[in-house]
């Protein structure tokens, strides 16, 4: 039975000797029986359940009426004709813990997900449940999520039901992927700050104009943040406001990966991979997709130039590999569960990271194997050297603004094959790089970076009241043509009316002449926001610098106006 719960804007009609409802809501239309008709006909008119099934026993059988509000109890678990009675309903406005909509998945189980850039949001999430209450589009009715978490029904891609979030006190909104555009058609009508994280730096160029067009559409208060200072610097080259983009580091779990006995950690490896090489000679790990880009190639030349290490790439598959000749030091584990990762760090002697990818921001990978005390040989792009700082080896790396498939950096390997080599002879070297590495990883931990973007919305909540309190000014501007008596040309200027929409004079004088651009751009300040001003004045100059200055100068002007 459905007790006092709030029923959906909706509207019944009949076509071709068929009976349907409009849930206005969720712009939903169903088909229905007779039954349900019913019941929504008389709902509208009482909310006592006892008095409703009175009414409906006259006309129905027990189990027609039982059958139809069964059929209506799953429409509202998936956010149908009636709000769903989940965990949703416990907004409370003067809660003391921040609210954040996650548009997005969320996993409870960490077993299952297998690419770094999900384990990292999953990871983020776990943490920031801690400190806050995350909301999650719901369909399924389901509402044991556990603490902190709760479930939404609407349906997604659609504007209209995204705008109902307005109605909800959320403090933030975090999109999932940038890929996920749904968002940008109504930005300009949310009230709420919306942040998208960047794990993939560029994404075989697919995400570079995802970005693109997010930093376009987003407002004063909404903001990317990456894992590394390197995807500011590396959107900064063809972006003027690199202000949109923060930095919160990826976390690790510092008691999940930790260094174990490594003799017990061959020990169990070597029984999972059916290898006891692994018990007496040394061994360099690899773990990643088994691909060109992430180094797989390179990973098999120097296996093939130190016969006497063991080179043990734990992937989920081989792909071309598994067609090739490999060399008889190599050793592929199969896929492994992410509970077992920790082992296998564990048995390695060396983690090598030979990726040229233009996806890279910051490897989870590299902050696991640093906190499991391994000593890291690495290509020094994006944001490795951030991370790994002078706890690893970094192979200096050239990285190059356009990818080739989706290759973005080169390293030359022969380096990388002297320091491998170096630290397998050197034990007490590689101990002291595993020590600095697993004390250097402790700054990392995702409750930090769960903190991190807590404070972030609430740095852009400051700056979206302080954006309403300060809307910007409406002063008119009109273009006119104007004749230079002095050259006996004709030329085109704008005119600044100094009189605002409330007959306010802010300015001194009545009227400003100004250059077309100048009030090209204030005209379109009062509609649009300064980022899509920018890529209008790109395609009227083929100056960087003049472009910046005239966005500076507006920019100046309007908050000094507003």
């Amino acid at each position: 039975m459905f007790g006092q719960r709030h029923i959906h804007r909706i509207h019944k009609f009949k076509h071709a000797d068929s009976l349907y409802v409009a849930d206005l809501e969720r712009c939903r239309i169903l088909e229905i029986d007779q039954v349900i008709w019913d019941i929504l006909e008389g709902y509208s008119q009482t909310d006592d359940a006892e008095q409703l099934m009175c009414i409906l026993s006259e006309r129905y059988g027990k189990a027609d009426i039982e059958s139809a509000f069964e059929t209506l109890s799953k429409l509202g678990q998936m956010g149908l004709i009636f709000e769903s009675k989940g965990k949703e309903a416990t907004y409370t406005p003067d809660s003391s813990r921040p609210r954040v909509f996650v548009y997005g998945a969320y996993s409870q189980d960490a077993v299952q997900l297998a690419a770094g850039g999900h384990i990292a949001h999953q990871s983020l999430l776990w943490a920031m449940k801690e400190y806050a209450d995350l909301y999650f589009v719901d369909n399924t009715g389901q509402t044991d999520f556990g603490e902190g978490i709760y479930g939404i029904p609407f349906r997604v891609n659609e504007p209209s039901s995204l705008l109902s979030l307005n109605r909800y006190s959320f403090d933030g909104i975090l999109v999932d992927h940038p890929a996920k555009m749904e968002f940008i058609s109504i930005l300009e009508h949310l009230n709420i700050p919306v942040v998208v994280p960047i794990h993939t730096i560029r994404g075989h160029e697919s995400m570079i104009n995802c970005i693109l067009i997010w930093y376009a559409a987003m407002r004063d208060f909404d903001a990317f943040y990456a894992p590394a200072n390197s995807t500011r610097e590396f959107y900064s080259r063809f972006l003027l406001d690199s202000e949109r983009f923060y930095t919160i580091y990826n976390g690790v779990d510092s008691d999940i990966f930790k260094p174990i006995e490594k003799d017990l950690a061959k020990r169990k490896v070597a029984e999972i991979v059916g290898d006891e090489r692994l018990l007496t000679q040394p061994v360099v790990g690899f773990l990643s997709r088994f691909q060109p880009e992430k180094g797989a190639g390179i990973f098999i030349r120097l296996a093939e130039m130190n016969p006497d290490a063991l080179f043990l790439a734990v992937a989920p598959k081989l792909n071309v590999y598994s067609i090739r000749n490999l060399p008889p030091n190599f050793i592929y584990s199969g896929p492994q569960p992410r509970e077992r990762i920790p082992l296998f760090f564990n048995a390695f002697d060396v983690y090598c990271f030979p990726s040229m990818v233009g996806e890279e921001t910051c490897p989870l990978s590299i902050l696991e194997a640093m906190a499991c005390g391994l000593p890291i040989v690495s290509a020094g792009f994006t944001g490795i050297p951030e991370i790994l700082g002078d706890a690893g080896v970094l192979v200096p790396a050239i990285t190059f603004p356009n990818e080739i498939g989706s290759f973005a950096a080169y390293f030359d390997y022969m380096f990388m094959h002297e320091e491998i080599s170096s630290l397998l002879k050197d034990k007490e070297r590689r101990q002291r790089l595993g020590d600095k590495a697993r004390k250097r990883s402790l700054n990392y931990a995702w409750s930090n970076a769960a903190r991190e973007l807590l404070q972030l919305f609430k740095k852009l909540n400051k700056i979206r009241v302080s954006e309403n309190l300060h809307p910007g000014p409406r002063l008119s501007v009109i273009f006119s043509d104007w004749h230079n008596f002095s050259s006996q040309q004709m030329q085109q200027r704008a005119i600044l009316l100094n009189l605002g929409k409330y007959g306010e004079n802010p300015l001194m004088y009545n009227n400003y002449f100004q250059s077309v651009e100048e009030g090209l751009v204030l005209e379109l300040a009062k509609d649009h926001n300064y980022r899509e001003i920018e890529v209008v004045l790109r395609s009227i100059f083929n100056d960087e610098d003049r472009v910046k200055n005239l966005l500076l100068q507006i920019k100046g002007f309007i908050t000094a106006t507003s």
